[in-house]
């Protein structure tokens, strides 16, 4: 009896773990959920106030640099209908001035023969120039003009590119895990379960970052497909936008302005940034990894040099050293030198093969293995007289 109950108790607790475990990864998922909404939010009532602080400031702006405008451009069809002073000198003189005002009215985005207005701070734009601002594209098509403005965006920024960077990586978890799903897929199902071996080797690590970046490519594409379909551009174009987009590089050459596509163009640069920002942190660290077993093997090359030079050293005291493991050794001791430095490598290694080395070396070559007249032996080297290491 007691061991049924031990028994029931140990599956009971069993289950509570289970539903522990399910509830925690609840729990998170719906954290994830609450912060990628609390940023939609934020970046919604973000373009609201600079909406606010700037389109009254917009209207005036345009209204004086229109009138302006006007004014020159009557200006000086007057003078040409009715002058009758020198016509080039003064001619030129109002041509001047005229264009000084077309300038400023094109930089502010004004023409003569816009029927409606064309703000820019309307609410869509606006909510664009917010997600810009906390993913740090910043495209350079529009900044606030007014101080209260410019002091806003400060603070907007630094509290919300932080929470953009946490949902971006929120975001990348997934993607991280679509990329080794599909790596699964690939492979054939007689080595799914050598796959984590086979990821640690050259070849699946060279898999891993083929298959991350094709998947980049193919997202890059999708959104050239449909940026050349929403703003009338050729598809290099849009394609080249969406890299300079989700690279967070931002040239500002080109910027969507078709209002009714905003919203989509920003939940794409999202989705995307999130993406990119995984990508490339699975290509660093296979990079990483790769670089910290490198060191890993150097450490164990220098643990092995010394006792394996000593027992050389009696072998050449006695006159009975193969060739053939002299030139293993010479190769050991580049692999040291690849991997920990030419200053860092094993002074019992490289004075062995110094000392047995046919045709001789020059004079104090066996100094390149000790710190720190290594590094003056690697200039004194180069002089054309003397000859360097194989």
């Amino acid at each position: 009896d007691a061991v049924v109950v031990e028994m029931e108790s140990a599956g009971h607790l069993q289950r509570f773990s289970g539903a522990l475990l399910r509830f925690k990864k609840l729990r998170r998922g719906l954290s994830s959920f609450g912060l990628f909404f609390l940023l939609v939010g934020y970046t919604a009532a973000g373009g609201k106030i600079f909406q606010a602080l700037e389109h009254t400031n917009e209207i005036q702006v345009y209204s004086e640099l229109k009138a302006e405008l006007q004014k020159q451009r009557s200006e000086f069809i007057r003078f040409v209908v009715n002058s009758s002073d020198p016509l080039e000198q003064s001619l030129e003189s109002h041509l001047k001035s005229y264009e000084e005002g077309l300038q400023r009215a094109l930089g502010s985005g004004i023409s003569l023969r816009d029927v409606e207005p064309p703000y820019r701070w309307n609410y869509i734009q606006a909510v664009f120039f917010a997600s810009t601002v906390l993913t740090t594209i910043g495209y350079g098509n529009m900044a606030p003009l007014t101080l209260s403005g410019r002091l806003f965006c400060i603070f907007f920024a630094l509290i919300g590119i932080p929470m953009t960077l946490t949902v971006i990586a929120e975001l990348g978890k997934p993607f991280a895990t679509l990329v080794t799903q599909l790596l699964k897929r690939v492979i054939p199902t007689s080595r799914a379960a050598a796959f984590q071996s086979k990821s640690e080797t050259i070849g699946g690590k060279v898999l891993i970052i083929v298959a991350a970046i094709s998947i980049l490519g193919l997202y890059t594409a999708v959104g050239g497909a449909l940026f050349s379909n929403w703003e009338n551009w050729e598809f290099f174009e849009a394609f080249y936008f969406c890299f300079i987009t989700m690279t967070t590089i931002g040239f500002g050459d080109l910027v969507p302005v078709r209002t009714e596509y905003m919203l989509l163009c920003t939940m794409y640069i999202m989705v995307g940034l999130a993406l990119t920002s995984t990508i490339i942190e699975l290509v660093r660290r296979q990079y990483a990894q790769s670089w910290a077993r490198m060191k890993e093997l150097s450490l164990r090359l220098q643990d092995l040099s010394g006792p394996l030079a000593e027992t050389l050293k009696r072998l050449g005291e006695q006159g009975n050293v193969d060739s053939n493991l002299l030139k293993e050794l010479k190769d050991l001791r580049k692999a040291i030198n690849m991997t920990r430095g030419q200053e860092d490598a094993s002074s019992d290694v490289f004075y062995l093969t110094v000392m047995y080395e046919d045709p001789p070396l020059p004079p104090f070559h066996w100094l390149q293995g000790v710190r720190p007249w290594g590094q003056l032996f690697h200039l004194w080297k180069d002089i054309p007289f003397i000859d360097g290491p194989s």
